[in-house]
């Protein structure tokens, strides 16, 4: 008789519990038990990495030697996520695959190192296979954020840095707008809803802080107010985009009601225009309370405060100006606050 058993045994002799005892019953690791696996993971991968790179120094410096390398790692990573016996084998393998792409990706940039564009292409196309291939979730978020990343890398290399941020928001709608189409393809679309929300929050942060030091030091500010606005009427139209799926899934909504939401987003769109990541922002707390999920509302709102923060205190504009914007935002959210129920929850609560 296992442990199991016994524990069973004595809370039915307890009267505590009733029946037989469950089958596949298997106790939850502790927290703190994981997070030591996890380190003890990521570290023996280190070790590994280094005993190789020590061992094999001059075979590395071969584009042949670590495109090899790199593929057999992934491929040693994909069999140990796929028999998952612990959170170490888990993490280890984790690691594993990273190694093996950076080795990949490494060896593809030495190849041509002429252009970049050879290797962001490279880069996504392996990380869209992994999305697909591998069977571990957290891999899958991770190898999500990189097609994304891989995406705008490939865009920018194409003269279109100005769509990659649109592109993006799209993709990520797309999958939280879709997330139960199909039950087989559930985990993969999730997944990539996960991994483009990380990619869009590195994407935009970094362009806010990058926008602020150009704009500071580069006299070509014209030429960057246009690539800005493209973005903003771009990723206006996905918030619109967003909007009208919504109101198709919510039947239930009246005519009226329809309209109403509709002109509210055109008037965001339209107010939120030279203000960088509040389209993100909202869209995806949209996105969360429309599908249930704390983790992208909790993030949304995060950002959204970011966003407005920065905004407020890159202004050109005094402390006094600064007081009044705060002042007439707060009526209008006010006056929405009011408004909102007249409008959507008057004949809701007649019925």
């Amino acid at each position: 008789m296992n442990q199991h058993s016994i524990v069973w045994n004595t809370l039915k002799q307890a009267e505590l519990v009733t029946g037989e005892k469950p089958q596949g019953l298997t106790p939850s690791t502790p927290w703190y038990i994981k997070t030591l696996l996890a380190i003890a993971g990521w570290l023996a991968s280190l070790f590994i990495l280094s005993f190789l790179g020590l061992m094999f120094n001059q075979l590395l410096e071969s584009v042949v030697a670590d495109i090899i390398l790199g593929s057999g790692m992934i491929f040693l990573a994909y069999h140990l996520l796929l028999k998952q016996h612990s959170d170490f084998v888990e993490h280890l393998g984790l690691a594993m695959s990273l190694a093996g792409q950076a080795l990949f990706i490494f060896a593809v940039i030495q190849w041509q190192s002429t252009t970049y564009l050879t290797s962001w292409l490279a880069a996504l196309c392996l990380n869209i296979g992994l999305v697909i291939l591998m069977p571990h979730f957290v891999h899958r978020v991770i190898s999500a954020f990189f097609v994304c990343i891989c995406l705008a890398g490939v865009m920018t290399e194409l003269g279109l840095y100005s769509l990659a941020i649109p592109v993006v928001m799209l993709s990520c709608a797309w999958c939280w707008l879709h997330e139960f189409v199909s039950v087989r393809w559930h985990g993969h679309i999730t997944a990539m809803g996960y991994g483009s929300i990380l990619a869009l929050l590195v994407i935009q942060t970094t362009q806010i802080f990058d926008s602020g030091m150009t704009l500071l030091m580069d006299e070509h500010l014209l030429e960057q107010y246009i690539r800005f606005s493209w973005t903003s009427v771009i990723a206006a139209a996905v918030i619109l985009y967003v909007t009208v799926m919504l109101i198709k899934q919510h039947q239930s909504l009246t005519h009226s009601s329809s309209i109403y939401i509709f002109l509210l987003a055109l008037i965001f769109a339209a107010v939120a225009f030279n203000i960088a990541g509040l389209y993100i922002a909202v869209m995806i707390m949209v996105l969360g309370f429309a599908s249930g999920h704390r983790l992208l509302i909790g993030s949304g709102i995060v950002f959204l405060l970011f966003c407005i923060s920065h905004y407020y205190y890159v202004l050109n504009t005094t402390l006094l100006m600064k007081s009044i914007s705060l002042l007439v935002l707060g009526i209008v959210l006010i006056g929405l606050y009011w408004c909102l129920p007249k409008l959507f929850g008057g004949k809701h609560e007649a019925n």
